[in-house]
């Protein structure tokens, strides 16, 4: 793998320090990277390598990174030579030369860290056993602490080339962006099929609660029919929060407070999936049997207004179809992540496709290739002149 290597000059008017690697990242609003710039890049909680700023640094088109990730593209130059630890053998060997070992990267970010036993037995064990992308487990902390990010090659079956940048001040500048071309393209769904569409999301799966669907169509309606626009550039959580204000909540049925309940129990107390289709008399004897709970002769309704009353509404409140399920549905429907946690019960991008396909929308794929040149490279967001270092929010 050739590592891109690019000149420091061509982007900033200073003098050059060293090699820079290029490196990339996604995002699905051109929204995100002004507010980045602005406030500072907000890391989620999560992350194969720990929470950082995830990029990569090879370039390539990848169906699976547009549905994923989006496609507003950002570029960035890393400096190299600023205690970045390389488990990538080929970049290291670029960047670090003869000296591309592990032990020789950790003497130069600290020649104090050889001293440290902890470091020392890690190194030992990467010597005998090689640094693959599992080598960042068992990382020191103190080693940890030290480095600026990792650069590590995942494999094909995931990400690939990865750069996880940890403490990005006078480490990481990005340079510009570009928008790739949309992995499909379609026609805006006719207003007169707007209710209809809702219904058929709400009656997929385990189905949608009314304040969901109807968070839902005052989405599309934002979007003005574009549900595939809906998908890949998805409202911000104020966008939804506010939308989400202005819904009146039915008052939930019976039925749906007892589904709520199991659902609740299922997923913060391990309860087993069987319980979903006891009665509410059945569902009562389980927690009484289990937890010494005796709840007998309350409704399910009941049962969540007391709960309620002895809590803060968190976490059974998420369950009551209200404000907070129906955004919880609709984040779901759409797959937008919450601080870069993965929902596994959140639709997929293919789901989301057949469900357009279901409403009369004929979803037409991109045949015309991209690449890093091919791009239109922008040196502006709004007003905001790049280059521009980045910090941590």
């Amino acid at each position: 793998m050739k590592l891109l290597l690019e000149n420091w000059q061509e982007y900033l008017n200073e003098r050059v320090y060293g090699n820079l690697i290029t490196a990339y990242s996604r995002t699905s609003r051109l929204s995100n990277i002004r507010s980045m710039l602005k406030n500072g890049w907000r890391i989620g909680d999560y992350g194969d390598f720990e929470p950082g700023i995830y990029l990569v640094y090879n370039f390539e088109e990848s169906e699976y990174a547009d549905r994923w990730y989006g496609t507003y593209i950002m570029k960035f130059a890393i400096k190299a030579h600023n205690k970045l630890l390389i488990f990538d053998p080929d970049a290291a060997k670029t960047v670090y030369g003869k000296n591309s070992d592990l032990r020789s990267q950790v003497e130069s970010i600290d020649p104090e860290l050889l001293e440290d036993k902890r470091v020392e037995k890690w190194l030992v064990s990467k010597e005998k056993y090689g640094a693959t992308s599992s080598g960042f487990y068992g990382l020191p902390g103190v080693l940890k602490e030290s480095i600026n990010g990792i650069m590590i090659n995942t494999g094909p079956k995931k990400d690939g080339y990865v750069a996880v940048i940890y403490k990005p001040e006078n480490v990481l500048t990005m340079t510009s962006w570009a928008k790739i071309p949309e992995v499909y393209s379609a026609g805006k769904l006719p207003r007169e099929e707007w209710r209809k569409s809702v219904h058929v999301a709400g009656a997929e799966g385990e189905g949608m609660a009314a304040g969901s669907q109807e968070l839902l169509y005052k989405l599309i309606e934002k979007y003005d029919g574009d549900v595939y626009k809906l998908k890949t550039n998805p409202p911000t959580q104020e966008d939804l929060e506010a939308i989400a204000e202005t819904i009146r909540y039915p008052e939930p049925t019976e039925e749906e407070n007892l589904r709520a309940l199991k659902e609740f129990y299922i997923e913060y107390y391990a309860y087993p999936y069987s319980i979903d289709d006891m009665t509410l008399e059945e569902f009562i004897e389980e927690i009484k049997n289990r937890d010494d709970l005796d709840l007998s002769g309350l409704s399910a309704t009941e049962i969540i207004d007391e709960m309620l009353a002895f809590e803060t509404g968190e976490p059974i409140s998420d369950f009551i179809p209200g404000k907070e399920s129906s955004l919880i549905d609709v984040k779901r429907f759409l797959n937008i992540r919450d601080r870069g946690a993965r929902d596994f019960e959140a639709q997929t991008f293919d789901q989301y496709l057949e469900w357009m396909k279901k409403i009369g929308l004929d979803p037409q794929k991109r045949t015309e290739p991209y690449g890093r040149k091919t791009l239109e490279w922008n040196r502006e967001v709004d007003g905001i002149q790049l280059p521009q270092r980045i910090k941590l929010a």
